[in-house]
């Protein structure tokens, strides 16, 4: 028997995009949703696969997407801010999930028990259409940005 790749539990095939890997396909076609957003000026910046937030006793969540919104406000206010450490940038962490396994149903969880950090959750229903199926601490404004596509 000839040696085969070792593919993963949900047998997903890791794509790469624009210099990125990515852990499936849909995931990358999000970001090619979220360079289209970006482009259009509905988010600020995305960034894939950020840091890992912190869950419980040594837990991480490496999220998919951390995303910057655009601000609002006054762009000489966020200078002065910037400079006295107050300012936070509007942003928001998005996952994408084609099935919700038990995993991803205790983080989320203890993510809206514990965490204040916006998290989206969106699964594809069909090419380049996404929609939410989860989202934890967010405003109207969050959720109009990622309703538009």
């Amino acid at each position: 028997m000839a040696w085969q790749p070792r593919r993963n539990k949900y047998n997903n095939r890791s794509q790469v995009r624009n210099g990125h890997r990515y852990d499936s396909m849909m995931e990358a076609e999000y970001a090619d949703v979220l360079e289209l957003y970006k482009r259009a000026g509905k988010i600020d910046s995305w960034r894939p696969h950020p840091p890992a937030v912190p869950l419980w006793a040594g837990t991480k969540w490496k999220v998919d997407f951390l995303v910057t919104q655009p601000d609002n406000m006054d762009k000489h206010l966020i200078e002065i801010l910037k400079k006295s450490d107050l300012y936070q940038e509007p942003q928001f962490y998005v996952e994408v999930k084609g099935f919700a396994d038990p995993i991803y149903k205790a983080k989320l969880k203890y993510w809206k028990a514990e965490m204040d950090k916006p998290l989206f959750v969106v699964t594809r229903y069909a090419p380049m259409k996404f929609r939410i199926i989860d989202s934890v601490n967010v405003d109207g404004v969050m959720r109009a940005i990622l309703e538009g596509n």
